[in-house]
C-alpha cells in the first residue's frame, strides 16, 4: 500500500519507499528494490553520506556500499569528497544526469520538472555546495533525533514506538501578518509520526504527531548577524501567534545547534528580547553546543538548555504530541509528482545536470567572472577547492576586517608561514584583498569572497554588504562589507584593538591549556540596547571578551581611548556605563556579573584625564575599572601587572595611585563560574 503522506521511516515501517517498490516490471528487472529506494531518496535529498542512506533505507552499510558502487560504475550516481574538517573521509552522493532520467522513468514523470521540483538539478546542487558543512551537521542532527526517537518517545511500560518520519531542508512558509508578507523559515523541519501500539480499529485514532523547527548556527559573526537571528525568531513568533484557534502550546518547538557557548548565549538573549518586544510568549525550544571538530551522535542526550532561558532541560520535555491541524504547513501534504507530459521534442532538450563537480572545481577561473550565472557556478565549485582552514581564515577576515597577517596567525593558532600561505591562496582565488595602511599591510574580504560568505551561510548579499562610503577609493559598482570603510578611517583605533586581542590570545596560550579566551567581539556586536522610562539607551563598548581559567571565568569590556575624544564625549561614555550598571541591565541581558571595565589610554597625559572622568562618574556604580596605557600594552602581555585600579580605589593603593595589578588579580566578586 502506498503511503499518501510520504513519511520517512524508522524501525520496521518502510512507508516512504512503498511507491518505489510498485513501479513497472520492466524497470524492476533492471533495478533492485534497494536501487529504487536509492533513486527515490537521492532525488529528494541530494548529497547524502552512506550513514544517511543506511538510516533512510533501513539496510546494512555493506548493502548500501555494494549498490552505490554498482550504480556509480553505471554512471547513474556520482559523489564528491569535500573538506569538512572531519577526521574521516566524507563522500556525498547524488544522482547523475543518467540517474535523474532513470528515476523519472520509474516515477513516470518528466525528468526536467521532477529534478526542478526536488532541486536535484544543476542549479539546485550548485546552491547546496557552498553550504556543505552546515548541511552535514544538520543531517547529523536529524539522524540523531530519528535514531533515538523509538526509545525516547516510547509507549507506556517502555515499549519502543513505531516511528515514521519525514524532514524538509530549508523549510519556508509564507504568510500575511498585518497585511505584510512574511517568511517563516528554518534550516529544516522534522516530522515524527508515532503510531499506536496496537493497530486495531479502537486504537486507530491514537497515533501521535511530533514536529520541530531545526537550526544549525554555523557561527557567522559579522556586524549584523545578531539582528538576523532576531528577525528569524520574530517571524516564527508572528506566524505562531497568527494561527487562529491554536494556542502557543500547540506550536512545534525550535531546536538550535551551535558551535560555541557565546552563540548559545546570543540565541537565548535574542529569544527573550524578541518575545518582550512583540509582547508575546517566548518560543518553546532547546539549544545545545557541539563544537565544529566534534561529531554529533546521541542527539537526545546532549546537554540541552531551554531556548528562552539558560536552564537545563531534557529534549523529551519539549516534544509534545500535536494534532494534525497544528503541524507546520506542507509537511503532511504530499508533493504531487509532475504529470507525465505528452511526447514533445522540447522535453528532451538540454541536460538536467552536468555533474562531475570535483573535476570542474579544479578548472574554475581564478578571477571573478562578470557573467552572473558563470560566477554563481564558480563560487559553488570554489567551495570544493577550499579546505576548512581556508574557510576559517576567510570567515575570520569577514568577522574582523583589516587584520594583519601576524594577528591572524595568532588568532587562528597557526604558524605565520602557514597564515601567509592561506592568505596567498585566498587572494589567488580573488576572495580577499590587501590593504596598505599606516599600520602596515592588512586584509579584508573581496567582493567574490563576500558572495561566497553569503552563499555559505544562506543569507542575501545585501545583508552583509553596504553602499560605498569612500567614492575616491572604491570604484563605482564595487560591493563592500558593512563597517570596513569606517575601520579604515580609524586605522589606529582598529589596529590597537586587534593587537590587544591577539596579545591576549598569545598570553593565554603561554599560561597553559587551562587558560582560554572563550570569545571576543568588537564594534556593533558589543552593543547593548535598553529602555528607561520610554527613553532608548545604547551602550557600546569598543570590545568584549570572556577569559576562562580552571577555577573561574572573567567577563570584561574594553574601552579603547584614541585621544581624540573631547571631555564631553568621555563624560557621556562614562555616564552611559554608570547608567547601565545602576539600572542593572546587565542582569536583564543574562550576565552573571557586571563586566570588568578595562580602559586603555594612548599616553600618560590622556591617562590622567580619562582616569579622572572614570573616578567621577563610575564611583559607586558597581563597576571595577582598571586602566593602562598603549605603551605598557606594547610589552605584549595583557595579563601582566600593567593595570592600575581606578574604581573602586583599593585600600592598599599608594597615594600616587601607581600601584599596578595583573589582569587576573581579581576577587571572586568579579569572576563567574
Amino acid at each position: 500500500m502506498v503511503n499518501k503522506e510520504k513519511l520517512g521511516t524508522s524501525s520496521s515501517a518502510h512507508l516512504q519507499f512503498a511507491e518505489a517498490e510498485e513501479q513497472d516490471a520492466a524497470q524492476q528487472q533492471r533495478f533492485s528494490s534497494v536501487d529504487g529506494k536509492l533513486f527515490w531518496w537521492l532525488l529528494r535529498y541530494p548529497l547524502q553520506r552512506v550513514e544517511d542512506l543506511v538510516l533512510a533505507l533501513q539496510v546494512s552499510p555493506n548493502t548500501v556500499y555494494r549498490h552505490l558502487t554498482k550504480l556509480i560504475e553505471e554512471g547513474l550516481i556520482e559523489c564528491i569528497t569535500p573538506s569538512l574538517g572531519a577526521k574521516a573521509t566524507c563522500r556525498l552522493y547524488y544522482l547523475s544526469n543518467g540517474g535523474l532520467l532513470a528515476s523519472a522513468a520509474r516515477e513516470q514523470a518528466d525528468a526536467h520538472t521532477l529534478a526542478r521540483t526536488w532541486r536535484a538539478n544543476e542549479q539546485g546542487i550548485l546552491r547546496l555546495l557552498p553550504r556543505l558543512s552546515t548541511l552535514v551537521r544538520l543531517q547529523d542532527l536529524v539522524n540523531g533525533l530519528v535514531a533515538g526517537t523509538p526509545a525516547m518517545l516510547s509507549h507506556a511500560r517502555g515499549y519502543h514506538a513505531d516511528i515514521a518520519w519525514h524532514w524538509t531542508r530549508y523549510y519556508q512558509h509564507r504568510f500575511l501578518f498585518q497585511e505584510r508578507p512574511i517568511v517563516c523559515s528554518a534550516d529544516a523541519a522534522l516530522l515524527l509520526h508515532r503510531k499506536a501500539p496496537l493497530q486495531t480499529a479502537q486504537d486507530s485514532g491514537k497515533a501521535e504527531y511530533y514536529c520541530a523547527l531545526l537550526f544549525c548556527d554555523p557561527g557567522l559573526a559579522g556586524y549584523y548577524e545578531h539582528h538576523l537571528i532576531a528577525q528569524r525568531l520574530a517571524a516564527i513568533i508572528r506566524y505562531r501567534d497568527s494561527r487562529g484557534g491554536l494556542s502557543a502550546q500547540m506550536f512545534p518547538p525550535v531546536i538550535v545547534l551551535v558551535q560555541k557557548a557565546r552563540q548559545r548565549d546570543i540565541w537565548q538573549l535574542k529569544t527573550a528580547e524578541v518575545a518582550t518586544s512583540l509582547r508575546a510568549n517566548p518560543l518553546a525550544g532547546a539549544i545545545a553546543i557541539v563544537p565544529a571538530q566534534e561529531t554529533l551522535e546521541a542527539a537526545w542526550t546532549l546537554p540541552w538548555q531551554k531556548l528562552s532561558v539558560p536552564t537545563s532541560c531534557r529534549l523529551r520535555e519539549i516534544f509534545t504530541p500535536l494534532p494534525k491541524d497544528a503541524l507546520l504547513p506542507g509537511l503532511l501534504q504530499q508533493r504531487s509528482a509532475p504529470p507525465t507530459p505528452a511526447p514533445s521534442s522540447a522535453t528532451k532538450k538540454g541536460r538536467i545536470l552536468w555533474g562531475d563537480f570535483a573535476r570542474r572545481a579544479r578548472e574554475i577561473n581564478l578571477a571573478s567572472d562578470n557573467d552572473g550565472d558563470r560566477e554563481h557556478e564558480n563560487l559553488a565549485l570554489l567551495r570544493l577547492r577550499l579546505s576548512q582552514r581556508h574557510l576559517a581564515v576567510l570567515e575570520m577576515l569577514y568577522e574582523y576586517p583589516l587584520l594583519a597577517t601576524e594577528e591572524l596567525a595568532i588568532l587562528q593558532d597557526v604558524q605565520t608561514d602557514s597564515a601567509v600561505r592561506y592568505l596567498f591562496e585566498l587572494r589567488r582565488y580573488s576572495c580577499i584583498e590587501k590593504c596598505e595602511t599606516e599600520r602596515g599591510t592588512r586584509w579584508h574580504v573581496a567582493p567574490r569572497g563576500l558572495r561566497l560568505i553569503a552563499a555559505i551561510h544562506n543569507v542575501s548579499l545585501q545583508h552583509i554588504t553596504g553602499p560605498i562610503k569612500d567614492e575616491a577609493e572604491d570604484t563605482e559598482g564595487t560591493i563592500v562589507q558593512h563597517g570596513v570603510a569606517r575601520l579604515k578611517r580609524r586605522i589606529e583605533y582598529t589596529a590597537g584593538i586587534y593587537t590587544f586581542f591577539a596579545s591576549l590570545h598569545r598570553s593565554a596560550r603561554a599560561q597553559g591549556p587551562d587558560h582560554v579566551v572563550e570569545w571576543w567581539e568588537t564594534g556593533i556586536r558589543c552593543e547593548h540596547r535598553y529602555q528607561d522610562h520610554g527613553t532608548r539607551h545604547i551602550l557600546r563598548p569598543d570590545g568584549a571578551f570572556a577569559y576562562k581559567t580552571q577555577q573561574a571565568r572573567l567577563l570584561a569590556w574594553l574601552e579603547w581611548d584614541e585621544g581624540t575624544r573631547g571631555k564631553q564625549v568621555v563624560a557621556a561614555r562614562m555616564t552611559a556605563y554608570a547608567h547601565y550598571a545602576r539600572m542593572r541591565e546587565w542582569r536583564a541581558a543574562g550576565l552573571q556579573t557586571l563586566p570588568v571595565l578595562l580602559i586603555v589610554a594612548p599616553d600618560q597625559g590622556r591617562y590622567q584625564h580619562v582616569a579622572q572622568a572614570a573616578s567621577e562618574y563610575l564611583a559607586g556604580s558597581g563597576f571595577l575599572v582598571r586602566m593602562t596605557t598603549a605603551k605598557l600594552l606594547a610589552t605584549g602581555d595583557p595579563l601582566a601587572a600593567i593595570w592600575s585600579q581606578i574604581v573602586p580605589v583599593p585600600p592598599d593603593q599608594n597615594p600616587s595611585g601607581t600601584g599596578r595589578r595583573a589582569l587576573l588579580d581579581l576577587s571572586k566578586q568579579y569572576l563567574f563560574s
